[in-house]
Parts: structure tokens; C-alpha cells; sequence
């Protein structure tokens, strides 16, 4: 049993974005669907999706948990009192998600942040930069382990992605660059070395 959704809208003024999830599921595509970079950051912290892991049956480990995002962005011009238009919208925003989660014996607290920039100039030119940093902090509670040995034990791990875009022309004569670069990390003092790190460019 569990409710999840996403949203979104753009005008020339403001852009929003929204997503939700809240209940019980071993779908491994629903948190995938509700935010793909959570799902990431828990299959890195060792939290395998719902039912695919040690062969056990999808019903074995459910994943409980809560989770919510909701970010946007304004017309900068609109704040300085210049209409927004094609020969010149900047907008600037942001974003913030939090959530718990809990499978089997395991706890995971998930923390999620972006900021972005993008414009329209001159009618020919798009930019656009987006941040998006999110991270999770797991822990574990073995048989006959205490709480703070759990917490000693604890992994945290997390990605930063940053993109950028401009387009410049108009379609179909345009010229378009994309760029996004990762940086991965996993931290836990039982792993070696206890800080990884992986990058994608």
C-alpha cells in the first residue's frame, strides 16, 4: 500500500516541481519513479531495490518509508520589474527533499538539494545550470548489536551532479551544448578504503 506522484509546470514567470511518496511497496520502479536519484543513493548505500536482493521473494524485505520534494524557480526580471520575454528571462530557483526509510533492519535518512539558473537571450541563446547534490545516511542494526555499535557502523553515501546547457540558434538551425559531470561518494569505516569516490563526465 503506498501513494506516490509527481508534478510540474513552467511559464514565463515560474517554473515548479514536485514529488511524493509515502507507504509500503517491494515495486523497485516506484521510488525509481518518484525521484530516480533517491533510488540511486540507496542502492549505493547498500540498500538494494525492494525484493532483488540474497534471492529472497519480492514480499521478504518491503520498503517502508516517506519521502518529498519540491523545488521551483522565478523570473528574475519579474523581481526587478522588467517583463520577462524571449530577448531577455532569467530565472533562478531551487529545491529541497527529505526522507526516512526503513527495510528489514536497516534505518536511512535521505537528504536532497538543487539550485539552478537559466535564461533566454536575444530570442536565439538558452543557458541553464542546475546543482543537485543528495545523500543518505544508512544504518544497520545487527542481531545482538547494540545501537551506538550500529551507529559507529553507519554508511553515508551521496552524489553531486552538475549540468550545463546552452543552446544558441533556432531550430532546426541551432547549436546545442550538453555537459553533466558526477561525483560520487561512500563513506563507511568498514569498507576500504573507508572513502570511495567515482566520478562520470
Amino acid at each position: 500500500a503506498y501513494l506516490y506522484g509527481k508534478a510540474a509546470g513552467k511559464s514565463d514567470v515560474a517554473d515548479l516541481d514536485a514529488a511524493v511518496f509515502l507507504g509500503k511497496t517491494c515495486d523497485p520502479d516506484v521510488l525509481a519513479r518518484t525521484d530516480p536519484s533517491v533510488a540511486a543513493v540507496l542502492t549505493r548505500a547498500g540498500q538494494a531495490s525492494p525484493g532483488s536482493d540474497f534471492g529472497l521473494p519480492s514480499s521478504a524485505k518491503p520498503l517502508y518509508g516517506i519521502y518529498a520534494y519540491g523545488g521551483g524557480a522565478i523570473s528574475v526580471n519579474s523581481l526587478i520589474g522588467i517583463p520577462p520575454s524571449c530577448f531577455l528571462n532569467i530565472k533562478a530557483g531551487g529545491g529541497s527533499g527529505y526522507g526516512l526509510f526503513y527495510r528489514g533492519n536497516s534505518l536511512a535518512a535521505v537528504m536532497r538539494q538543487s539550485f539552478s539558473i537559466s535564461g533566454e537571450v536575444l530570442c536565439i541563446c538558452d543557458i541553464g545550470a542546475n546543482l543537485d547534490m543528495i545523500a543518505a545516511a544508512v544504518v544497520t542494526k545487527l542481531p545482538n548489536q547494540s545501537v551506538f555499535d550500529a551507529l559507529k557502523n553507519a554508511t553515508l553515501a551521496g552524489q553531486a551532479s552538475a549540468n550545463f546547457t546552452i543552446e544558441v540558434g533556432i531550430d532546426p538551425f541551432s547549436v546545442e551544448f550538453d555537459k553533466t559531470f558526477t561525483l560520487y561518494f561512500s563513506l563507511n569505516k568498514n569498507q576500504s578504503p573507508p572513502l570511495k569516490l567515482d566520478y562520470d563526465l
